[in-house]
């Protein structure tokens, strides 16, 4: 449906999945049908929704002790965060994100945290990023990948 553009189709599929999600217990499955649907409010600009299901999701892959659950929700609402200005919160996520992945191994979703560091630094400027790093990472230098980036 999403492919498609049918974000209302998808909408009412991804419902339907929650509330047999609730019914199960199926604690995991209904944070992963939260993620998605927080990815589809901000699709459709609804930041504060997005973000409000980003952050249900996360505290539930918390709960639950998933790690990558919680770095991936990370990951995901950094780019609202970013839409909202909250890009220090938005760098923390994916700093957090990046190094939950590195952990784990999961390389492939490092490398998809690291084109979003990359990402934020073109969406708010090099200069701006670079002091923002420098303050989030209590000026320690950035890794020469993304200072290159």
């Amino acid at each position: 449906f999403v492919t498609r553009g049918d974000l209302d189709g998808a909408m009412q599929l991804y419902q339907q999945s929650l509330t047999v999600e609730e019914q199960l217990g199926d604690l995991k499955g209904k944070s992963v049908t939260l993620a998605n649907v927080a990815n589809l409010l901000e699709q459709q600009n609804d930041f504060d929704g997005a973000l409000k299901l980003y952050v249900e999701s996360f505290n539930i892959s918390q709960q639950l002790k998933d790690l990558f659950g919680m770095a991936n929700v990370l990951a995901m609402m950094s780019s609202v965060l970013i839409k909202r200005g909250e890009n220090e919160q938005a760098l923390r996520g994916l700093i957090d994100s990046l190094n939950i992945f590195v952990q784990m191994q999961a390389m492939r979703d490092a490398n998809n945290s690291a084109r979003r560091l990359v990402e934020m630094k073109k969406t708010i400027g090099a200069d701006a990023f670079a002091a923002l790093w420098q303050k989030v990472m209590g000026g320690a230098e950035m890794p020469e990948w993304l200072a290159k980036g």
